[in-house]
């Protein structure tokens, strides 16, 4: 993978992120976070966000699910006062 310099991203130079830093550092560094960061399949990051999900799922067809689906939106956050556990 060929690291870009800033310079073809139209900055005039890397010295104006961080002076304290010679030329070159800035995309050396991005190098090797690009390597550090796994690669997955979008099937499993849309698993994981479902599972680490901090909001209930809205889904009833019955009018207290409706109600509670509106409590939980932005108009009623319930949310500021503790009481969105459903239960």
């Amino acid at each position: 993978m060929a690291v870009k310099r800033l310079r073809e991203h139209g900055l005039q130079s890397e010295r104006l992120l961080w002076p304290t830093k010679g030329p070159g550092v800035f995309e050396q560094e991005v190098a090797e976070l690009e390597g550090s960061l796994g690669p997955t399949t979008l099937g499993k990051a849309i698993a994981w966000s479902q599972t680490k999900s901090m909001w209930p799922d809205t889904f009833g067809l019955a009018c207290c699910a409706i109600e509670m689906m509106a409590i939980v939106s932005a108009r009623y956050d319930i949310a500021r006062f503790g009481m969105e556990a459903f239960r």
